[in-house]
């Protein structure tokens, strides 16, 4: 479609079109940010696990222990949970699974 058209589409749309379109282009960037992201993690696992990086430490900027996590998402290492307060989405579904909490420990 030429921009021209484009524009003429807009200006002859009504207010409920303009808003299921919104509401379209609006999804279709968060699907691709999302994408772009998990893309993203992938390059750089595959990166820092090439060249025997461990992200856990890299992320705390330290070799020590995070004190503010005290269990770490498997499928995302930059995802922690204190054990404090309502448990993460993540948790849940590792323990529904039938996986032990002990073992998202960060050690």
């Amino acid at each position: 479609m030429t921009p021209d058209k484009w524009l003429e589409s807009l200006e002859k749309a009504t207010n409920e079109q303009l808003k299921e379109w919104q509401n379209a282009i609006s999804s279709e960037i968060q699907k691709r940010q999302t994408k772009e992201r998990a893309e993203a993690r992938k390059m750089i696992r595959e990166i820092a696990e090439a060249h025997g990086i461990d992200l856990a430490k890299m992320a705390t900027g330290t070799t020590h222990k995070r004190t503010e996590g005290k269990y770490r998402n498997p499928n995302d290492q930059f995802s922690t949970w204190s054990g404090i307060g309502r448990k993460p989405k993540w948790v849940t579904e590792w323990i529904a699974a039938g996986n032990s909490l002990a073992d998202l420990e960060i050690k």
